[in-house]
């Protein structure tokens, strides 16, 4: 659609509108599924590195006891 065709509508939210709620649903369930992986990926990093400061942790105080 060209902006010459656009000059003849007298409401742009004749197009707008149903456009915007054809695409709401769209947008929503995207931005879900987005912070959905994001959080699963950051709760795998945390883990992560929790798992690796445990075995830090735990190097630690063996050589502390054989001390």
């Amino acid at each position: 659609m060209k902006l010459a065709d656009l000059a003849g509508l007298e409401d742009p939210q004749t197009i707008l509108g149903p456009l915007a709620n054809y695409m709401r649903p769209m947008l929503i369930s995207s931005l879900k599924e987005k912070r959905k992986t994001l959080f699963s990926e950051n709760a795998g990093k945390m883990k992560h590195l929790l798992d690796n400061l445990q075995k830090k942790l735990d190097e630690v105080s063996t050589v502390m006891i054989a001390n």
